[in-house]
């Protein structure tokens, strides 16, 4: 194809993709994109976020990473949250995101 063909067929799937947010508007559509973009998405890719770094990359070149040519001295504290406090945050959160009777204490 060529670029014109391909920049209308992109436009064309821009437009019939948003028609919903617009036509449907007062019925929530927009409010059910704002909740899985900006909920449910941030913990998502946050948790498999840190899940690569600390467990996949694995911490000890995390850390050196972390730690190589900083300004200031990052608290070895630090090496335990990421690779285990955060990653059970992240993960009751999430589960408290799709489970009604897991309730979150701190916003209880």
């Amino acid at each position: 194809m060529e670029e014109r063909t391909l920049a209308w067929t992109f436009g064309l799937a821009i437009l019939i993709l948003g028609l919903p947010t617009v036509l449907f508007f007062n019925h929530g559509v927009f409010d059910e994109y704002d909740y899985w973009a900006g909920t449910v998405s941030l913990v998502v890719f946050a948790l498999a976020e840190i899940i690569l770094f600390a467990w996949v990359f694995g911490m000890d070149k995390g850390w050196k990473e972390i730690t190589m040519g900083a300004d200031i001295k990052v608290p070895p504290a630090f090496r335990f949250i990421i690779q285990f406090v955060t990653p059970l945050m992240l993960g009751w959160f999430s589960a408290s995101l799709r489970t009604p009777g897991i309730r979150l204490i701190i916003l209880h």
